[in-house]
């Protein structure tokens, strides 16, 4: 027999009980060191599954309250453009009303003036003049008031002054005449 280790039909030996017993130490080390490294991949991918799930709910949290914030927004809007719809419909009834009212005094300029001019220019027009005035004629009136306007003050700022200036102003005007 030339190799102790071999059997007769060219078999390798069996392990002895030393040699199992340091193999079976091995592979339980390499097993521990496995299902440690194991675990740890377990543990990070919980970590990462949590802080995704965190990440998510924020994000839909976000969302929810950006949903919400718009959704609010469009209810001023739409309330807002409903109030704007009410003026723009009262400006235009009111620009007529005082078209009507105005009658042959009305000029095509007036409806550039905003609803409270128009409003004053057609209380002045049609407002009784100081007693003592002249009495022109409507179209003299209303020239007159043009020309007064185009002479010395702005349009915006006539009407802004008080009744008592304006009707003074007026009442120079015709005076110089």
């Amino acid at each position: 027999m030339a190799d102790a280790e071999e059997t007769k039909a060219g078999e390798p030996a069996k392990p002895t009980a030393e040699q199992l017993a340091e193999r079976n130490a091995y592979l339980e080390a390499e097993a521990k060191k496995a299902f440690a490294s194991r675990d740890e991949v377990k543990a990070r991918l919980r970590e990462l599954e949590e802080a995704e799930a965190k990440r998510k709910e924020a994000e839909l949290s976000e969302t929810e309250r950006l949903k919400a914030q718009l959704t609010d927004s469009q209810k001023k809007l739409e309330a807002v453009q409903a109030k704007a719809k009410e003026w723009e419909t009262f400006q235009s009834a009111r620009r007529e009303s005082l078209k009507t009212e105005l009658g042959d005094k009305w000029d095509d300029s007036f409806s550039l003036l905003p609803i409270d001019g128009l409003e004053k220019l057609a209380r002045t027009l049609a407002a009784p003049k100081p007693p003592g005035s002249p009495k022109p004629k409507d179209s003299v009136t209303l020239n007159s008031y043009k020309d007064a306007l185009a002479n010395s003050v702005a349009m915006e700022e006539f009407l802004k002054l008080p009744d008592e200036v304006q009707a003074k102003m007026k009442a120079d005007y015709y005076q110089s005449r």
